[in-house]
């Protein structure tokens, strides 16, 4: 649920171009609660299952280990409950039938920029992919010094311009599609692990607080967060030429206007 939300906004801001700002916000803010919400308990699966159960299953038992583990589990029951109320909600429903509404009756026809929308897809798809492709490339500059924020916003770009290349590939070429495509999926897939680790530590600050780095669960937190930064070494050092090796096989729809 939560990946096909982050794929309904990635459309509605592949159409920015002929759409409002204010109609885009309006349309997005109606699903971005519920995004969120979905969004703090997937990072407490994550936690749970792909950081802590291997570090645990590696590293030598202990009490602050256990402890953390029961920690988190609370955590995560208490996210999935709160993901269960909102879906209860009177707010929910109200945000699936108004968002229902504006698709159905096709209320972005009434923008500005609406005639747009006329044009053959073929003339308008590349005006939709361009501005994803040039953001991610912008964005990858100078990776190798990048702060955690500044990778993150990178991933962010290259997953918006994968599900728009994901939406309008049927267009172009398969096997250029096909081929572009599977790097993007090896760059998210990697700078997915590193913010994974970036979230966490966020998360085990949160359940310790300021100042406890030596408590028991702090401990077992930075052991899970070391291990597996260990692990993601190699990982790292081949991001840079893995978004070379993308943005060198280029676009493979025409330039906008042509």
């Amino acid at each position: 649920m939560r990946v096909a939300l982050r794929r309904l906004r990635a459309v509605l801001s592949s159409f920015a171009p002929f759409l409002s700002a204010e109609t885009r916000a309006q349309v997005s803010s109606k699903l971005r609660w519920l995004a969120n919400t979905l969004g703090e308990a997937r990072n407490l699966d994550v936690f749970a299952l792909e950081l802590l159960a291997p570090t645990r299953a590696t590293l030598p038992a202990s009490s602050e280990m256990a402890r953390l583990s029961i920690a988190i589990e609370r955590q995560r029951d208490l996210a999935h409950e709160t993901v269960r109320q909102a879906l209860a909600s009177r707010d929910y429903k109200a945000s699936v039938r108004e968002a229902t509404r504006w698709f159905n009756e096709r209320c972005w026809r009434t923008e500005p920029d609406a005639d747009q929308l006329d044009l053959p897809i073929d003339q308008l798809a590349p005006r939709m992919l361009e501005p994803h492709f040039r953001r991610a490339k912008k964005l990858s500059v100078g990776f190798t010094l990048q702060s955690e924020d500044e990778r993150h916003s990178l991933r962010i770009a290259l997953k918006k311009l994968r599900y728009s290349v994901e939406l309008l590939g049927t267009l172009y070429d398969e096997k250029c599609v096909r081929r572009f495509i599977s790097q993007l999926k090896h760059l998210q897939n990697d700078l997915g692990k590193i913010n994974d680790l970036r979230v966490a530590r966020e998360l085990i600050f949160d359940l310790v607080g300021p100042g406890t780095r030596k408590t028991g669960i702090a401990l077992a937190g930075h052991q899970v967060l070391d291990w597996h930064l260990q692990c993601l070494d190699a990982t790292a050092s081949a991001l840079q030429p893995s978004l070379a090796q993308l943005f060198r096989m280029g676009r493979f729809w025409p330039a906008p206007g042509a």
